[in-house]
């Protein structure tokens, strides 16, 4: 009998009460292969990008090391926080890619400079330069800057939007 303010179960109530017991057992195993699921694709995604960067970065290492040299520069005033970057049409250069281009460090003046080998077999390149603070990028105006690959490498001397 039950005691006050307790609800007696009936036998049917409690058959009901144990045939949803293997369902939740059931739902909850389910829960937990859909999670280790989810953790392997985000593993084999993690796994799949680090070979995609180690083979880009093995491609890159090999084409630094033929080629001749080419040093690019540019002045421009920076304020506060600004980088310079360039980005161009061939794989040093990062192929028009904003996410792999080309740092350029400050000299006196105002100058930035970048030293990259460029193999002669690139032909004409084009390029341009990039102010970056954070996440925000601000490109170059005007013309793309030009210029064939050639025996020796080359200095460059740039003007900002004078491409």
């Amino acid at each position: 009998m039950a005691g006050a303010g307790q609800l007696q179960t009936t036998p049917g109530q409690q058959g009901q009460k144990d045939r949803r017991r293997p369902d939740r057992e059931k739902y909850r195993e389910a829960a937990a292969n859909r999670q280790v699921r989810l953790h392997e694709a985000a593993w084999d995604e993690c796994i799949r990008r680090e070979l995609a960067a180690a083979e880009a970065a093995r491609a890159q290492k090999v084409a630094a090391g033929r080629g001749d040299s080419y040093e690019f520069s540019v002045q421009y005033a920076t304020s506060f926080g600004q980088e310079l970057y360039m980005v161009g049409s061939c794989e040093e250069l990062g192929s028009w890619t904003l996410s792999r281009k080309v740092h350029m460090a400050w000299t006196d003046g105002n100058i930035w400079r970048a030293k990259l080998k460029i193999p002669l077999e690139r032909g004409v390149i084009e390029y341009k330069y990039i102010v970056a603070q954070e996440d925000n990028c601000q490109w170059e105006s005007g013309y793309n800057h030009r210029v064939e690959c050639c025996t020796g490498g080359a200095t460059l001397a740039d003007s900002w939007g004078q491409g």
